[in-house]
């Protein structure tokens, strides 16, 4: 006969045949195990005496405290099967979730280093590209210049360490990886010492250091730039055995010569192509600023030339369909840095001792004039039959 169960772990109701009756049975709202009996109110209506009677003591079992166990056969060892039957399953044991230990689970190994590198190398070498980009990105992030230094000196530091480590067991890797970090380190460490513009161009622009040389007119060696003595404003440079300079800028005059002018597309008649072409170097000797030179190209800032005789000679003009070669009209010059210009004049008179030169020295940003005398011995005379 069926009856109706109630889950003693959860409020849940629900009815179950008569052949459940003391049976362990599951809950279908909470998942737990307990044994089906009938409410004792409904125990009257449940089934026989007989099996009311058997409720009952099923009933009181299920709610009794456990006791020791006794198997049917230690109390009766002449029990039959069919007692045994009777006595239901114990029933299962129920555990809160706190009182579940989950199984420890170990932490995931780390993954191993390949074989094929270099703990050693490879940090000196991160170290050493570290400070070379610290360097680049310097003129973005002043602050990042201050790395460069630190980083790359560790850099040959960790790379000794290396060295000495591995003293003992040193493989093919260990030396290729060293190698390759130590050179990156020490190479960034030589420059940002040494040569800091080739790092960057910008590098220590924010210092004050004081100019190696006034912007007064000196005299140099055409061989060391740096060797040199002050000349009056009125005092002419023999071009043929110094060079000027005025701060960071030096000129010298590279070659004097009569010959045909390069002009692109040349000029049909080649005689009047002929002219007297003075190659002019000018160049940034310094380390920390640049220089905006003006080309004899622009027209802005004109030399003038006048012979020993006192005669100016007059730039050429050509047609404006031809273009001349290796002038200049505007450059920037760098650290380091040089431009070449071409001087254009009419051709002198072979009985001159000598040509006097002025340049502006505004074209590069200076002031007064740059006086160059040019002797005879300089002037060279290409295919004179053509003049």
């Amino acid at each position: 006969m069926p009856f109706l169960a109630t889950c003693p772990f959860c409020p849940a109701k629900f009815q179950l045949s008569g052949k459940k009756l003391g049976a362990s049975v599951r809950c279908p709202e909470c998942g737990s195990y307990f044994t089906a009996v009938p409410p004792e109110e409904e125990m009257p209506q449940a089934g026989t005496p007989a099996l009311r009677a058997l409720a009952a003591k099923k009933r009181a079992a299920a709610l009794a405290p456990p006791v020791a166990e006794t198997t049917a056969q230690e109390s009766s060892p002449a029990a039959g099967a069919d007692q045994l039957d009777q006595i239901p399953p114990p029933p299962p044991v129920i555990r809160r979730a706190d009182e579940v230990t989950s199984p420890i689970v170990p932490p995931p190994a780390a993954a191993p280093i390949p074989r094929w590198i270099s703990v050693w190398g490879l940090a000196a070498l991160v170290l050493g590209v570290g400070g070379l980009f610290f360097a680049a990105v310097s003129p973005w992030f002043l602050p990042f210049r201050y790395l460069t230094i630190p980083f790359a000196g560790l850099g040959v530091l960790v790379c000794v360490l290396g060295f000495l480590a591995t003293l003992d067991d040193r493989k093919i890797r260990d030396v290729i990886w060293l190698f390759l970090g130590g050179a990156v380190s020490l190479g960034v460490l030589v420059v940002a010492v040494f040569w800091g513009h080739l790092l960057n161009m910008h590098w220590g622009a924010d210092f004050a250091v004081p100019k190696a040389f006034p912007d007064e007119p000196m005299q140099v060696s055409v061989s060391n730039p740096k060797v040199g003595k002050a000349v009056t404003k009125a005092e002419w440079i023999d071009a043929g055995k110094a060079a000027y300079r005025q701060g960071d800028v030096y000129v010298k005059v590279m070659e004097v010569k009569i010959d045909q002018a390069p002009l692109e597309p040349p000029l049909k008649d080649k005689a009047a192509m002929r002219s007297l072409l003075i190659s002019l170097k000018v160049a940034n000797i310094g380390q920390l600023r640049t220089i905006p030179y003006v080309g004899q190209g622009s027209g802005k800032h004109p030399a003038s030339l006048k012979d020993s005789q006192g005669k100016m000679l007059i730039v050429r003009s050509f047609p404006a369909d031809s273009k001349l070669l290796g002038q200049t009209k505007q450059a920037v010059l760098r650290a380091n840095k040089q431009v070449e210009d071409l001087l254009v004049f009419e051709i002198p008179s072979a009985e001159v001792r000598h040509l006097d030169l002025e340049l502006p020295a505004a074209a590069w940003g200076g002031t007064g004039t740059c006086k160059l005398r040019i002797p005879g011995r300089m002037i060279a005379v290409v295919n004179p039959s053509k003049g």
